[in-house]
């Protein structure tokens, strides 16, 4: 349904993260369902202390 990666920035700011990519299939796109999981990644990364 979802797909994604996670990698290590080569940033020399400790406290910032990026979501670069998000692949849903065609079959669930239009449904709100990548701003949701965007928006819960972004609660995440907070609660991690990613500004």
């Amino acid at each position: 349904m979802v797909g994604g990666g996670v990698a290590p920035l080569g940033c020399s700011e400790p406290d910032i993260c990026e979501l670069q990519k998000m692949y849903l299939l065609p079959s669930v796109r239009g449904q709100g369902l990548a701003k949701k999981l965007a928006l819960m990644a972004l609660e995440y990364a907070r609660e991690q202390g990613f500004k």
